[in-house]
Formats: structure tokens, C-alpha cells, sequence
């Protein structure tokens, strides 16, 4: 498959947004009494952690290296903090755990990818 950079800021900004998100979402989660989370804190892991998987593979694509390869460590961490944000909304709100869904479904790119992942 060809791909062509778009040469958009775009990407980078809502990346940069994303990274902060996942950040955001963490702390309130970890300062949180009694376990106390907000709904919009779901949505919003899942689309950071999406954008955050888009720029990868776009940086994976324009160097041509595997989205596994050493050097995309940190964005590996900024896409597995999102995810660990919907698991520990997922055992009080359902729908947390159906977004995880969409990261780990057999038939999507993304799932292969993460499993070919080994952190």
C-alpha cells in the first residue's frame, strides 16, 4: 500500500492533545477518592489512545520500520496509558470495556499490531 505523508500540522497537534489527555485522565484517576471517575473520561481515552495509534503508523509508514521497533517506545507508552485508563473505568462502567473492545478485536489492524508489540 503507498502512503503519502499529507504534510498537515494537524496530526501533530491533535497527537500532542492526545499524549495530554492520556496524562490528564491518569492523574484525575489516581487522585480520585474512593474511585470516583467521570463519563467523559472514557470517550476521550479511547479517541487519544486512536489518534495517538494513527501517528504512529504514520510515523511507522513514513520511515518505513515496523510499528514495533524500539525507537516508537514512547509512544507505545503514551497509547498503553490510554488503555490502562478505560481498564480501570471498565469494572464500574460497561461501555469502558466495549471501547477496549475496538483496541483489541481480532478483525482490526490495530489488534495485530498491538500483539505484535511486546513491551
Amino acid at each position: 500500500m503507498f502512503h503519502q505523508r499529507a504534510g498537515l500540522p494537524s496530526l501533530a497537534i491533535c497527537s500532542h492533545a492526545a499524549r495530554s489527555i492520556g496524562v490528564i485522565v491518569e492523574t484525575q484517576l489516581a487522585r480520585s477518592d474512593s474511585g470516583r471517575w467521570y463519563h467523559g473520561q472514557a470517550p476521550i481515552s479511547l479517541v487519544g489512545g486512536l489518534v495517538l495509534l494513527v501517528d504512529l503508523w504514520d510515523k511507522a509508514c513514513e520511515s518505513g520500520r515496523p510499528a514495533n521497533h524500539p525507537i516508537y517506545r514512547e509512544q507505545w507508552q503514551d497509547i498503553n496509558r490510554c488503555l490502562r485508563n478505560l481498564e480501570s473505568i471498565e469494572s464500574d462502567w460497561y461501555a469502558a470495556g466495549k471501547f477496549l473492545c475496538v483496541y483489541t478485536s481480532n478483525e482490526l489492524a490495530i489488534a495485530r499490531t498491538l500483539a505484535n508489540y511486546s513491551s
